[in-house]
């Protein structure tokens, strides 16, 4: 593996380590500035990528040597960098030709060529010697990208340090940088989905781990950005430009007091402001990458507003409510992303973007969480995803809704006051007024059948009951209103009323067929007394039953 371990095998093996590792931090800054903190004479503005510490430079030649010593000789632990020189690379890149050309940036020109004897394509980095970056950023980067190993680093085949030429062999990635595929898009060309978008972050996350944890020396990346993303076959990402890279801090050692080097927007407040570097800063960078790509918005963006210009100034205020991360993701994905996802992914930007560097996650905790999200993969064609967009959408028209006023409520408020002074109402409010008719109803028909049975006279009581039971069997059969049952009532009163009338004028006109009478009665009396009490106590049934019906309208009327 590309770093430096504490063998054990023999002491010449520890020896050789002890002596790569203190040429690498002599390489990458010395020990020298790792505790001393940065004065006010070489404190400069934020963001600023100039250099104001004096720094004292071997000559161009020594280090030249130095670096052709270190790959060559000493032969470090990691992939040995080969030597190449300055004719093998003018014949590969046809004299940098301009249709070999790929790009430019702060240390010089890319050209893309053919290694003969390698049979490779590669691309090749031409260092401008009146560039940003110097001749001990090119030390360091070979002396990095030497001793490094991983899959989500870029390759550094190997370099030419002939005279007074510079240049870096990396190998080739087709697809460009990211910056490439998220920004200033042609006309044509296709987006990045959401699963690619999670599965480019989690690799460049563990790119950056493999350099905070792994390493040895750990090493502070100190320029992660989209355009130092490079992406291969399948949107492999891959780490490159480490001209800028650090040691980082050992020991009791919280953080290293350097010159403040990067790129505006990407580099942490804290570090811009005091010089001083630790790995927390890297995450701040990364943390804005991953902005990036949810939001498909640039770190910078002088195009937009003065107040959203600034990616992080623009999102901080829409992370402290859930119902704006909809609003945050780039239009290019047209809602083809899962909503659990998305809150996930701004949660880690936003732990990763916070102005305290305490306050930031490690590496290895974003590692972790970002492998889960580029492991769950997402089908926008599934209708989970479907239902998921629809409601997205339902939250945003739910937001508009609370927003606007709701003028549909207050017409319906004033049609119903309307209606109520002119004397009409909805169904559900009749149900209301009628609710008080139908208790008195009930209690109504309830006293008179209790008092509509008490009848005195026993031919006046069986004639009530006579007609109870065709009341009731009709009710029974046609399941007539409790209206007509009422109705049905009345009669016994009547009856029973002409009944006693008729027999006393029977009585007045035959005195003396009054005991034959008696007689009859005292007969049927008896014969009957045995039915009536079967009667009664159906009666009692069918007045019980009748509750029940009663109970149960009521209820419904309720």
């Amino acid at each position: 593996m590309g770093c430096f371990g504490s063998s054990k095998k023999s002491s010449k093996r520890s020896d050789k380590n002890r002596k790569d590792t203190a040429k690498i931090r002599k390489t990458l800054g010395g020990t020298s500035d790792q505790t001393q903190p940065c004065s006010d004479s070489t404190k400069v503005s934020p963001y600023r990528d100039v250099d104001k510490e004096g720094v004292v430079v071997k000559e161009e030649d020594q280090l030249a040597l130095d670096v052709k010593g270190l790959n060559l000789d000493d032969q470090p632990t990691g992939k040995k960098a080969q030597t190449f020189t300055f004719e093998e690379l003018k014949v590969a890149t046809g004299n940098f030709r301009s249709d070999c050309f790929l790009g430019e940036g702060g240390f010089g020109k890319v050209f893309k060529g053919t290694l003969e004897k390698l049979d490779q394509v590669v691309a090749i980095k031409q260092l401008d010697r009146n560039g940003a970056q110097g001749i001990r950023e090119f030390a360091v980067e070979v002396l990095t990208l030497s001793l490094a190993d991983h899959p989500n680093l870029v390759k550094l085949i190997g370099f030419c340090a002939e005279g007074d030429q510079r240049l870096l062999v990396y190998e080739y990635m087709p697809q460009g940088s990211l910056e490439d595929h998220l920004h200033d898009l042609p006309y044509g060309k296709k987006p990045l989905d959401w699963s690619t978008r999670m599965k480019i972050a989690a690799g460049a996350a563990r790119g950056l781990e493999y350099l905070h944890d792994r390493m040895k020396p750990p090493v502070i990346y100190r320029d992660l950005k989209c355009s130092n993303i490079l992406l291969g076959e399948d949107y492999q990402p891959k780490l490159s430009d480490f001209g800028l890279a650090k040691v980082g801090p050992s020991g009791d050692n919280t953080h290293v007091s350097t010159r403040v080097m990067g790129t505006y927007g990407y580099c942490a407040p804290d570090y811009a402001m005091t010089g001083q570097l630790t790995f927390k800063s890297d995450i701040y960078s990364f943390g804005v990458v991953l902005l990036e790509l949810i939001t498909g918005r640039k770190a910078i963006d002088s195009t937009k507003e003065r107040k959203d210009q600034n990616l992080v100034g623009w999102a901080r205020p829409l992370f402290k409510d859930r119902r704006n991360f909809p609003k945050m993701v780039d239009p290019l994905l047209q809602g083809q992303y899962p909503v659990r996802g998305l809150y996930q992914a701004l949660a880690i930007a936003a732990m990763c973007v916070q102005e305290q560097p305490n306050m930031r996650p490690v590496v290895s905790d974003v590692v972790l969480a970002l492998n889960f999200l580029a492991s769950s993969k997402y089908d926008p064609n599934s209708p989970s995803s479907s239902s998921r967009r629809r409601n997205a959408s339902l939250h945003r028209d739910r937001d508009d809704e609370e927003k606007r006023p709701d003028l549909l409520k207050e017409t319906e408020s004033e049609v119903r006051m309307m209606n109520t002074r002119r004397g009409v109402f909805p169904v559900s409010e009749y149900w209301i007024h009628a609710i008080p008719v139908i208790i008195f109803l009930c209690f109504f028909t309830l006293w008179f059948f209790s008092h509509s049975v008490r009848l005195d006279e026993d031919s006046g009581e069986i004639m009530s009951v006579r007609l109870l039971e065709k009341s009731m069997a009709v009710r029974n059969e046609s399941h007539v209103s409790l209206a007509v049952l009422a109705s049905s009532a009345v009669a016994p009163v009547s009856v029973n009323h002409t009944l006693i009338a008729h027999r006393n004028a029977t009585q007045s006109h035959n005195a003396t067929d009054k005991a034959e009478v008696r007689k009859r009665q005292e007969i049927k009396a008896k014969g009957k007394k045995k039915k009536r009490g079967g009667r009664k106590e159906k009666m009692e049934k069918d007045v019980n039953k009748s509750k029940s019906v009663k109970k149960a309208k009521k209820s419904l009327a309720g």
